[in-house]
């Protein structure tokens, strides 16, 4: 007789991690932040996002904190996967002082979500820095870039077709009257250098946006 063939079930996919955490019993994916035509995205390719920045300006004088920008980063998964630890975000803000001698002031709140396609969970949110600066002549910039902590080591069981979200507010404050400023923050995974039609620009500085996100992994 001959040996008989054996086939074993296949097993399922390894997932692949940036980094690991061994103590945490972690797998670190990074995902950067991205624009595409239509889309605003979490992709763990190095792609050249389709604008390097999201901005706009504002010439307001009541000197109070105003959200700016709320800007959601999806990606949806094909896998269940779960999140659990301290995730990371790394993103670059700038601002731009068209006026001379007057102060302004920006920061970010990120929060991390959980979207199933018809509700929205907020998983963890925490606030950034605040920069501030005062301008001596006209069109001064001001950049930063921001390492935020959010606390996700409650585990969060993303189904598959499930959506992890970053949600990204923007919120910025001209403290004279008639100051006029331009406020922006980064997304370009290729980390460009650009000037847009309004002269906000990152010059040398950074602007790629990174999400480095824990999930629990067996070792």
């Amino acid at each position: 007789m001959g040996v008989p063939n054996v086939y074993r079930k296949s097993s399922a996919a390894i997932a692949t991690y940036s980094y690991t955490d061994i103590a945490a019993a972690t797998g670190i994916q990074i995902y950067y932040l991205a624009k595409t035509v239509d889309l605003t995205v979490l992709t763990p390719n190095a792609i050249y996002s389709n604008t390097v920045m999201t901005s706009s300006t504002q010439n307001y004088t009541d000197g109070t904190f105003k959200l700016l920008h709320d800007v959601d980063f999806d990606i949806t998964f094909n896998l269940a996967q779960t999140t659990r630890g301290t995730a990371i975000v790394n993103i670059p803000i700038g601002i731009l002082g068209v006026t001379a001698v007057k102060t302004y002031s920006a920061y970010v709140i990120l929060k991390a979500r959980h979207w199933d396609g018809s509700t929205e969970t907020d998983l963890a949110s925490n606030q950034s820095d605040t920069i501030q600066f005062t301008t001596s002549g006209v069109n001064e910039y001001k950049y930063a870039m921001f390492a935020v902590d959010l606390d996700l080591t409650t585990p969060k069981l993303f189904k598959k077709g499930d959506t992890l979200r970053l949600t990204v507010e923007y919120y910025a404050k001209n403290h004279n009257a008639a100051s006029q400023g331009e406020f922006f923050f980064g997304h370009d995974p290729k980390n460009r250098a650009t000037t847009d039609q309004d002269d906000e620009t990152f010059g040398d500085e950074p602007s790629i946006a990174e999400f480095h996100v824990p999930f629990k992994i067996d070792i």
